[in-house]
């Protein structure tokens, strides 16, 4: 249900792009030409990154800042995420408003400020352990 919704809110604001995409092409419009991204998977707000700055007792946004600063100073124009719906959402899709929700926006317009393509990729099927035991989610599914 999270997944639909969200290619459902894509399609919307970016119906060239999604279907280029779906095409095996990723292209920000219809007449571009391939685009070229150098990026790396980040997954702070969610899982063992999440826990592993708790640990640390260090501010998430913070983290973040410092994270997104040094991809852009290192040239890197791409992001990519797995979201952990089982820390946004129960299992027949309902979005919680809690803090991964609030990182992964406050991450995504951290991006878009120092010009940092998005790539979400909308599933997961596991819960939110790796690389430990799953622990406390919203979703039941896979606890």
């Amino acid at each position: 249900m999270l997944l639909l919704h969200l290619i459902k809110l894509i399609t919307m604001k970016f119906s060239a792009f999604v279907g280029t995409l779906l095409a095996g092409v990723i292209a920000l419009n219809a007449n571009a030409l391939d685009d070229r991204y150098f990026g790396t998977n980040y997954t702070l707000p969610f899982a063992h990154g999440y826990r592993a700055v708790n640990a640390l007792g260090k501010s998430h946004k913070e983290a973040i800042d410092q994270d997104v600063y040094h991809l852009a100073r290192l040239g890197l124009n791409a992001f990519r995420v797995h979201i952990w719906e089982a820390e946004l959402a129960d299992s027949v899709g309902n979005i919680s408003d809690n803090d991964h929700l609030d990182l992964l926006d406050y991450l995504i317009s951290k991006l878009e400020e120092r010009g940092i393509a998005v790539m979400l990729t909308a599933q997961t099927n596991f819960g939110n352990g790796y690389p430990e035991e799953d622990g406390d989610s919203l979703c039941d599914v896979f606890s």
